[in-house]
């Protein structure tokens, strides 16, 4: 009996171990064949898998080839295509996959992070070489390069340009860290706070401001403040669309001590103001308006783009987006297709859905009215029909509060014709007083120009 016991309990771990091993072999055929094999891995697993991984292909929106692995590395097509995609594609995979503001640094399928190792060609090819997955971008190559040209016609060593579709949500340009470096807004806050007011309060499109010299002393609860428009000009009686136009000061500041403070400040949470708003595809330095400051000065100065509003390039320009689009912002996109492996089916990548920001009818008023900036306004010299867009410049601090006579410029805008919906945004930092934001203004014009007539 003692004999029949082992023989029936070795007899049972005998199938026990069979149950395992079929067990063990469905699920290796099931997930070679649904090609599921990717498991997750650290940046530092994804390091050490470059050295034996040639880097897969990167294609803008046309299928033209931005950069392609050779010999290990990834290389560019050319020169020109490396100056103007290093910033925004990424320099290195060592400082790309610790960036979430880089496209390498969101895909690191291209360093073979979701290589299939485990399907049938590559467990009869054992000593195939190595190469990772390949991405289709929402990027125009060519464009890209026309921007960066740009940027070295006209001297400017700190320039940030970005360029989107503000229906579909698609960036077609970004040169420059364009969603990593922050600066004052300067006055290309207002249109954001116009719609921002008109939502919570349609009757304000009515307020008439007296841009006169006594009326820019504001009143706080500290005694009196003095902000004058730029240049020390005086515009007279000003409706909303006119100060938008000539971007009154006066008329902003006081909007904003009209409107109520504490509604204003968490309808702009929507704008992503104070407050963090993440997108899929990257990620990016969220703005500011006062930040934690409960000073009515820094609130008033805020509204001229000043004091504690600080935005990235790409966090004005989806704001942009939003006056454009009806008051919805389209989710931006950096990348459309995914290739996992060589060899493995393209993914299409979709966007996620549209966000409403603020009413439709507020964004449609402020859009029409930045349109009057080119036509009337402080954007002439950079007029094209149909350019709704606003202008802005921001004085600049050393660490102890004074002045050092440079500025920061900005233009931004898009094209109010459906049938060409593109946004642009321009930034030029750090340039000299005597540079106005009608340079950035002329560059957004020439893009503009190159996408309707020759390019996009």
């Amino acid at each position: 009996m003692i004999k029949l016991r082992k023989k029936n309990y070795a007899a049972n771990l005998y199938r026990i171990f069979l149950i395992c091993m079929a067990g063990i072999f469905l699920l290796f055929a099931c997930r070679v064949h649904s090609r599921s094999e990717v498991t997750p891995v650290s940046v530092g697993q994804t390091i050490l898998m470059s050295e034996e991984y040639t880097p897969g292909t990167v294609f803008d929106r046309n299928g033209e080839v931005i950069a392609a692995g050779d010999s290990g590395e990834l290389c560019w097509s050319t020169e020109e295509t490396r100056d103007a995609f290093l910033q925004v594609l990424g320099p290195d995979i060592h400082s790309t996959l610790l960036s979430g503001t880089t496209i390498l640094g969101n895909c690191a399928w291209v360093f073979g992070t979701e290589d299939n190792r485990w399907s049938i060609y590559s467990l009869l090819h054992p000593a195939a070489g190595k190469i990772g997955g390949s991405v289709k971008l929402t990027l125009d190559r060519r464009l890209q390069e026309y921007a960066a040209q740009l940027v070295r016609q006209n001297g400017h060593e700190e320039a940030y340009i970005i360029v989107s579709d503000y229906k579909t949500g698609e960036i077609l340009a970004a040169y420059g860290d364009v969603f990593g470096e922050s600066m004052h807004p300067g006055s290309t806050m207002k249109p954001i706070l116009a719609a921002t007011a008109l939502s919570l309060n349609p009757e304000l499109e009515d307020y008439v401001y007296d841009c006169v010299p006594e009326n820019h002393i504001f009143q706080i609860e500290n005694g009196a403040v003095e902000i004058n428009c730029a240049e020390n000009v005086f515009h007279g009686e000003l409706s909303m669309e006119n100060a938008i136009a000539y971007s009154c000061n006066g008329y902003f500041i006081s909007l904003m001590q009209k409107a109520d403070h504490a509604k204003m400040l968490e309808a702009l949470k929507k704008w992503g103001f104070d407050t963090s708003i993440s997108y899929e595809q990257f990620m990016y330095w969220d703005h500011s308006f006062i930040k934690n400051s409960r000073s009515e000065t820094d609130y008033l100065m805020a509204a001229i783009g000043q004091a504690n509003a600080y935005m990235t390039p790409a966090g004005l320009h989806f704001c942009t987006n939003v006056l454009l689009n009806h008051g919805k912002l389209a989710e931006p996109v950096l990348y459309s297709g995914k290739q996992s492996s060589p060899g493995s089916p393209w993914k299409t990548i979709e966007a996620g859905e549209a966000k409403e920001v603020c009413g439709s009818e507020a964004a449609d008023k402020v859009a029409g009215m930045m349109e009057l900036v080119t036509e009337i306004g402080t954007g002439t010299s950079f007029y094209l029909p149909g350019f709704a867009a606003k202008t802005g410049t921001a004085q600049k601090e050393d660490e102890d509060g004074n002045l050092t006579g440079l500025c920061t410029v900005w233009t931004t805008g898009g094209l109010t014709d459906e049938n060409t919906p593109y946004a642009v945004t321009v930034c030029l930092d750090d340039v000299d007083e005597y540079v106005g934001s009608a340079a950035a203004g002329k560059m957004a014009q020439s893009i503009l120009i190159y996408m309707t007539e020759g390019g996009e």
